[in-house]
């Protein structure tokens, strides 16, 4: 995944970095309910990956790796 800012000035994003989505084929990304967390579906990888963001420079950081057959997709109830 790559990670950008936004430079409000120059009205642009720019590059500063990329995190491995730990596994094949991301197919989807989202953020939790409350935003604290981003979760990557990956498809070939067969697993859910769960990033904590942390709040004062929205790093990601690895929280944990959950297998699963082929995820496609994230819903929350």
């Amino acid at each position: 995944m790559t990670q950008f800012e936004f430079e409000e000035a120059a009205d642009r994003l720019n590059v500063v970095g990329w995190t491995p989505t730990q596994g094949r084929e991301p197919r989807f990304m989202t953020l939790t309910p409350k935003g604290d967390c981003l979760l990557v579906a990956n498809e070939q990888g067969d697993n859910i990956v769960v990033f904590d963001i942390e709040p004062a420079t929205g790093r990601l950081l690895l929280c944990r790796v959950v297998s699963t057959a082929s995820p496609s997709t994230i819903a929350f109830a």
